[in-house]
């Protein structure tokens, strides 16, 4: 298990801990808009509320009060974490008026802004965010957070306790380089378990967290070579990192949802193509640009936030059913998951079909379907 390194027994309560305030209003940072979006798996929210997680080797509460957001942090109650927390929120940035000029644009994105205020792109640690993405191909949301909390757990620093939960640091990349594959495997991480160990190998000997925190100075294009260098990077998943961790705010990573948003509402001719290659990607991606602009990757995470059953509730006006054609977007975005760089599953031997006779077949019985793999 992770190393114990707690200095805040008697704070990790909300209660007992200072609280200041961030100094952003609901306009510009609403919580579970921004951390149940799907673009980062490290925040819980606990049962009073608040929200938990880790930034650095700093666990931070953070909750709505009024027209604010209340932060504290656990483990130096007397250390001011609002720098920190601004940067990881990038506050520098007006959302209000990105809204505006995207509801402006579209009109379904405005009704989609008017219920979900405050969805901002995070700034996270590169290390973090590339080892989180790389778990998250062919994955839903509870299971990619399950799996990091067994990584934390396993790998990282225990640093508090909070109403009864560990708090631990995310594994360094020295560290998980050194992590043998099949203890990853007898955790549940299956194919991915060869992906972190080589990624992390290879990041470790191109110059470990400083050479992927440089990252954020390159281009776009170096910044996509470089991630798909890395086993188990595609260009959804290199898109993501660099979204949501290496300042590249106009690239869009397209999975099932987004190639559903881009048949349906920006241009129905997509759906004739066969497979996502990347002249296709890059098509969506100048789609997303020329109607959100430069930093159309937020504008892509609002609309994706819509097609989530958790913000259902709010968006119950604004949900709109996709064409007939959408099964076959599915089945397409779902291949271009499996079709990343370098980092395909053992192929298993396909069984012969047996044609049955339609005789055969009971007619009250339904005509089953496989799920893809």
């Amino acid at each position: 298990a992770g190393r114990t390194s707690c200095c805040c027994k008697k704070f990790c309560s909300p209660a007992m801990s200072s609280w200041a305030k961030l100094g952003a209003s609901a306009a510009e940072l609403r919580l579970a808009a921004t951390l149940r979006n799907g673009q980062s798996f490290n925040w819980k929210q606990m049962p009073d509320g608040h929200f938990l997680g880790v930034v650095g080797r700093h666990v931070v509460g953070l909750r709505e009060e009024h027209d604010d957001v209340g932060v504290c942090c656990y483990t130096d109650p007397a250390f001011d974490v609002r720098p920190t927390l601004r940067d990881l929120f990038q506050l520098d940035v007006p959302l209000q008026p990105l809204y505006d000029a995207w509801s402006a644009a579209d009109s379904r994105i405005k009704s989609v802004a008017e219920r979900l205020p405050g969805m901002r792109v995070l700034r996270q640690d590169p290390t973090e965010c590339v080892f989180s993405f790389i778990c998250s191909s062919n994955n839903n949301i509870s299971r990619i957070t399950q799996m990091l909390d067994k990584l934390r757990a396993k790998y990282g620093d225990k640093l508090c306790s909070v109403q009864g939960m560990d708090a631990y640091s995310f594994p360094s990349v020295e560290t998980l380089a050194q992590v043998q594959e099949q203890n990853l495997r007898d955790m549940g991480f299956g194919y991915r378990a060869k992906f972190i160990v080589e990624s992390a190998r290879r990041v470790q000997a191109l110059g470990g967290e400083q050479y992927l925190m440089g990252l954020r100075k390159a281009s776009k294009e170096e910044v996509e070579s470089a991630l798909l260098g890395l086993h188990g990077v595609g260009r959804k998943v290199a898109a993501c990192i660099a979204l949501f961790s290496l300042d590249q705010p106009g690239v869009i990573p397209v999975d099932t949802h987004v190639w559903q948003i881009a048949c349906r509402d920006l241009d129905s001719s997509l759906r004739s193509a066969k497979s996502l290659t990347p002249s296709v990607l890059d098509r969506v991606g100048k789609l997303f640009f020329d109607k959100y602009g430069e930093k159309c990757g937020w504008a892509h995470c609002l609309l994706f936030a819509a097609e989530l059953p958790i913000f259902a509730p709010q968006l119950a006006k604004t949900q709109t059913k996709s064409a007939s054609p959408a099964a076959k977007e599915v089945d397409i975005a779902a291949e271009a998951e499996d079709q990343l760089q370098d980092d395909k599953k053992p192929a298993s031997k396909a069984k012969p079909k047996r044609k049955k006779s339609q005789k055969t077949q009971p007619k009250s019985q339904p005509v089953r379907t496989r799920k893809r793999a």
